[in-house]
């Protein structure tokens, strides 16, 4: 009589994460990278304003964690798509696996990156706003603004909610990479032709800006965040139903 084990498919993802996040330290270090960067850059400020009259003259020069957020977003929609190439896909190989236990690994493991690297974001812009404290000369007047830990974690949640976003649209963008090469034309192609008629035009109201609005003007973050789920959930969910369709080879 043979027995045999079964093995369940939360053990499987289980221990694909578990491997993914070892296995792929090297993005969490390009992580950092990133965002010293953006560090450094940050120092010019976000904005300035200024004034004066005849006696005095002041500026206001705002320093803010915005650019820091944007080169982690950068880090997030090119991660995504590196996860979706042939060297990434056989690492899968090494475990009983099939397209949809690798889809579902990835996408656990990209969220739990874009958890880490949003905190590691608020962190960095913290400590960029301490340095510049300690290091402003007296010439200087510093105003820092009260933060609250409700404020602290829902904008963590926020930053966690717009990184995942951009790597559900770089997996999908990858994934028809994947498919065929040509789609790097057709997609950048789409995009210039979209974004050129958004500024000939002169409107707002074009179908980029208006999902461009959809999300980023959203002030109730448990309304954003349905929005997210819905998005990412399809733009996974396309990936997925391709990957499954393409041929075992590719």
């Amino acid at each position: 009589m043979m027995s045999y084990k079964e093995v369940s498919l939360g053990r499987i993802l289980g221990k694909q994460v578990q491997f993914k996040l070892h296995a792929y330290s090297g993005v969490f270090f390009s992580l950092v990278i990133v965002q010293l960067i953006g560090f450094l850059f940050s120092f010019n400020g976000s904005g300035m304003s200024g004034g004066g009259n005849s006696q005095f003259r002041y500026e206001i020069q705002y320093i803010s964690g915005d650019v820091i957020v944007f080169f982690t977003m950068m880090w997030a929609f090119i991660t995504a798509i590196l996860t979706t190439t042939k060297a990434y896909r056989y690492d899968d190989f090494v475990f009983i696996t099939n397209r949809m236990t690798s889809n579902l690994s990835n996408i656990i493991f990209l969220f739990i990156s874009s958890l880490i690297a949003s905190i590691l974001a608020f962190l960095t812009s913290f400590v960029m706003k301490v340095v510049v404290y300690f290091s402003a000369s007296t010439e200087y007047m510093l105003l820092l603004d009260s933060v609250t830990i409700k404020q602290i974690v829902f904008g963590i949640i926020g930053t966690c909610l717009y990184l995942f976003l951009l790597m559900g649209i770089g997996y999908f963008i990858g994934v028809l990479v994947q498919v065929h090469k040509s789609f790097i034309l057709w997609i950048s192609v789409l995009v210039i032709a979209a974004l050129f008629y958004q500024e000939q035009s002169g409107r707002s109201d074009t179908f980029i800006g208006d999902v461009v609005t959809q999300f980023t003007m959203e002030a109730n973050l448990f309304v954003f965040a349905i929005k997210v789920v819905l998005t990412t959930s399809l733009l996974f969910g396309g990936a997925m139903f391709i990957t499954n369709r393409m041929e075992v080879g590719r």
